[in-house]
């Protein structure tokens, strides 16, 4: 370890001493959790618990020699700790591969993941704060992300996008009709996500409400910004949902209506064919590829509601959760170019 230079000595007396602080830790408690360790003192780091997990095994199996970090792609003076040759190959990993992929403990690219990844390929210790503002220089952002069912058959989605739709544009066309895409969804008072500030090692805590209530949804968006909605206490079945259609028609005016779907069971309910038959001249039915929602721009609209309604106080009151779903409907309907934001995601801009 000699020929070091002063801030290659100054990062291995850091590391040096997280080590030893996990190493007395493990031995000195050995029936704590060795992940519960990780995490303790890869906080006082500001290090991702893998991350630390991964420099300890690389001590305990080549000793103090890799500790050492290397300081490459960084000339004197200007500030970063990567060349750019290497800020483009760490940005072409995460933007073109998956975690799993690469055999890493993730499911999706976050600061610790990328942490992890930069020091794995250039042995470089970056501290959480730095990795983020690389994330953020390359215009990376936090986003949920589209789980794709296990059922999808990509030859299927492959002729549906190539084929199929462009027939359905070929057809509203030919016939002067509207295309719409619809879906349903159940909004309940107790979200499945809440996030919020606090000091680090306090959880925050909030009053769960006394019973659980849900709305019911259907509805419908078109690449023009216009939706159609309509609030049910029950869950959609067959008669329901036939009297959002003819809500549909309505509003129409005369003007057809392709509402384009997902394969529910309710879409090709039985009992629904004879009247479609029947209005085959205002509204007909077409589907997307089976297992495939990230397809469906209504479902991007059915995510901005439900992510802005979790922001709200949890309520008992049905009707409180009725007046927040119409006021978020009420206000998109104010608002075409969010709704014509829906159909920007990758997945959807065919229908754009």
């Amino acid at each position: 370890m000699n020929n070091q230079t002063q801030e290659q000595s100054e990062g291995f007396l850091k590391v040096k001493a997280m080590i030893r602080m996990v190493h007395r830790a493990i031995v000195t408690e050995p029936k704590r959790s060795r992940m519960e360790i990780y995490e303790e003192i890869g906080q006082i780091y500001d290090l991702g618990s893998s991350l630390v997990r991964l420099r300890y095994s690389a001590w305990l199996k080549n000793g103090d020699e890799c500790l050492v970090p290397k300081i490459k792609g960084r000339k004197k003076g200007d500030g970063k700790f990567l060349s750019d040759e290497r800020e483009s190959e760490v940005r072409k990993l995460i933007t073109d591969s998956t975690p799993d992929q690469m055999k890493m403990p993730f499911a999706l690219w976050n600061r610790q993941a990328v942490q992890e990844l930069i020091y794995s390929r250039y042995g470089i210790s970056l501290v959480i704060t730095a990795v983020g503002k690389y994330l953020k220089k390359w215009g990376f952002t936090v986003q949920v992300p589209t789980i794709k069912k296990p059922g999808q058959r990509p030859p299927e989605v492959k002729a549906w996008l190539e084929k199929e739709y462009p027939e359905i544009q070929a057809q509203a066309k030919q016939e002067d009709a509207g295309i719409w895409w619809g879906d349903e969804t159940a909004v309940q008072n107790s979200p499945n996500q809440l996030r919020g500030y606090s000091p680090r090692g306090k959880t925050p805590s909030v009053t769960g409400p006394r019973k659980r209530v849900h709305i019911h949804m259907v509805s419908a968006v078109s690449n023009q910004g216009a939706i159609r909605f309509k609030l049910y206490s029950e869950a959609i079945n067959v008669e329901r949902f036939k009297d959002f259609l003819m809500k549909m028609i309505a509003d129409a005016k005369g003007r057809k209506i392709i509402l384009i779907l997902d394969n529910l069971r309710v879409h090709h309910a039985k009992d629904l064919q004879p009247w479609l038959l029947e209005n085959k001249h205002l509204i007909e039915l077409r589907f997307l590829p089976a297992y495939s929602p990230e397809m469906n721009p209504d479902e991007y609209l059915n995510r901005d509601m439900k992510s802005r309604l979790s922001n709200k106080p949890m309520t008992s009151s049905a009707e409180v959760l009725e007046s927040r779903v119409l006021g978020y409907m009420d206000f998109l309907e104010k608002e075409k170019e969010l709704v014509q934001s829906f159909f920007s995601y990758s997945q959807v801009k065919y229908a754009a």
